[in-house]
């Protein structure tokens, strides 16, 4: 089943604005007006997504954190260890990178 490319659009947008508020400041200041007059929606739309910064906050994490699982599962940590020391870290390094501005806050 195909997601509609406006709801990807929107839900890109939402991320952008938070990663671009989150690297400019604090988490307590990011509010869902100042997070929709950055990405260009209402709120009532951001609504639709998320029940709250602290849900939107929350799926960041989820999203990482199953990412980090994965790369863990690929390969036995034993092998990576023997046979390749910069495996993990590559990879750790690559997820990091993709979500730059969230992991540095």
């Amino acid at each position: 089943m195909a997601t509609d490319k406006r709801i990807i659009r929107t839900q890109r947008a939402i991320r952008q604005a938070f990663e671009l508020l989150i690297a400019q400041h604090p988490l307590s200041e990011i509010t869902v007006k100042r997070l929709t007059d950055t990405a260009g929606i209402n709120r009532k739309t951001f609504y639709l997504h998320y029940d709250s910064i602290d849900n939107l906050l929350d799926a960041y994490v989820t999203e990482i954190s199953n990412h980090l699982v994965a790369i863990l599962k690929e390969r036995p940590f034993d092998d990576v260890i023997q046979e390749q020391n910069g495996y993990f870290f590559d990879h750790l390094i690559s997820l990091f990178n993709h979500h730059y501005a969230f992991a540095r806050t």
